[in-house]
C-alpha cells in the first residue's frame, strides 16, 4: 500500500467554503505524486514521459505507456449514475466473470472498454463496501491504484491474456468524503 502520510494534514488545510476545488487541485495532485513515487520506485521507466494522465468523462486514468499498465484511476463522484453503461458490451459479456472496469460506470467512471483483470483474492469485501459508499457520496474523491512488483510489463498484443509483470501485487482503493471520512483499503495478491 502506498503511504499517504500527508493526506489528513492536507485535508484539514482545505478551504471549507470550497472543498471541491481543494479535492481537485490539492488532494488529487498529492495522490498522483504518491502513486508515481511508489510506482517508479519499483518500475524503472525510460522517461517520466512514459506516464500519461487521460481524462475520460470526469474520471482520470494514469497510464504507464511504456509497460502498458494502468497505475491509477480517480475522480470526484456524482453519486449513483442512473444506469451502468457498457454492461451489455460484447467484450464485457465475453469476460464477465474475470474482467471489470477500472472505475465502474455506475460510480461515474467511463472509458468504454478500459477493462482490468479482476482477482477475487484482491477483493475481501471492503472494496465493494467503498464503492457502495461512493454511490451515496456526491462530491467525494474515489480512487483505485494498482501496485506492481519490479518485473517489467510484457503485454501480449491483441490478447486479453496477462503476461508476467502485468498482474498487480496489490490494489489500493480509497474514498475521501469531505468533512466526514477518509477510507483507504489495500488488498494483497495471493
Amino acid at each position: 500500500m502506498a503511504r499517504y502520510h500527508r493526506l489528513n494534514l492536507l485535508l484539514r488545510s482545505l478551504d471549507p467554503g470550497d472543498v471541491a476545488d481543494g479535492l481537485e487541485n490539492v488532494i488529487a495532485p498529492y495522490l498522483v505524486d504518491v502513486w508515481v513515487d511508489g510506482y517508479t520506485r519499483y518500475t524503472p521507466l525510460p522517461s517520466m514521459r512514459s506516464l500519461a494522465v487521460i481524462d475520460l468523462e470526469d474520471f482520470f486514468y494514469l497510464f504507464d505507456t511504456h509497460n502498458e499498465r494502468l497505475v491509477a484511476a480517480w475522480g470526484i463522484t456524482e453519486g449513483r449514475k442512473s444506469q451502468a453503461s457498457g454492461d451489455d458490451s460484447p467484450c464485457k459479456a465475453a469476460y464477465r466473470s474475470v474482467w471489470g472496469h477500472a472505475i465502474s460506470h455506475i460510480t461515474g467512471g467511463g472509458g468504454g472498454v478500459i477493462l482490468l483483470r479482476q482477482f477475487d483474492q484482491l477483493d475481501d469485501g471492503s472494496f465493494t463496501k467503498l464503492e457502495s459508499l461512493s454511490l451515496g457520496a456526491p462530491g467525494a474523491l474515489y480512487f483505485n491504484a494498482w501496485n506492481y512488483d519490479g518485473s517489467p510489463g510484457v503485454p501480449i498484443s491483441g490478447s486479453m491474456k496477462l503476461a508476467p509483470g502485468q498482474t498487480p501485487v496489490s490494489i489500493d482503493r480509497g474514498l475521501i468524503i469531505p468533512g466526514r471520512s477518509v477510507s483507504i483499503t489495500s488488498a494483497q495478491s495471493a
